[in-house]
């Protein structure tokens, strides 16, 4: 995953805070493509703490932006943002279960890519009529 201009939604304190989560997903998935570099519990831990309190800080700036736009499908977005940390907390308490630290890092890059791009693209956009 990479950052891209079309990401770019336009909102610098947004966009700033998308390209940092993104920067940290290819971190993780150069860790993972390195022979050198093995993906240890810890590190996951630390990978997992970071995105968890990262992503919160972010969604509760993007709401706020929302709710000062008067963005009527506001609650539907903090839904979803709910159900990404949701999400995020599951697949770190499941990291404890999981022998393969690798399989796990690849299972959490893959959840990233996957919805911060789909979300980016498809979501974020519709609040900003409402924010510009």
């Amino acid at each position: 995953m990479q950052w891209s201009t079309d990401l770019v939604l336009g909102i610098e304190s947004i966009d700033s805070q998308h390209k940092n989560i993104i920067e940290r997903i290819q971190r993780l998935e150069i860790a993972l493509d390195s022979q050198a570099t093995s993906v240890t519990y810890e590190r996951m831990i630390e990978i997992y703490d970071f995105l968890g309190e990262y992503v919160v800080t972010h969604f509760r700036d993007e709401e706020e932006i929302m709710a000062e736009g008067g963005y009527p499908d506001l609650a539907v977005h903090k839904a979803m943002h709910r159900s990404f940390e949701e999400e995020l907390a599951k697949l770190r308490d499941d990291l404890g279960h999981s022998g393969m630290m690798s399989h796990a890092a690849a299972q959490l890059v893959s959840y990233l890519s996957k919805w911060f791009t789909s979300h980016i693209q498809k979501e974020d956009p519709k609040y900003l009529p409402y924010v510009k």
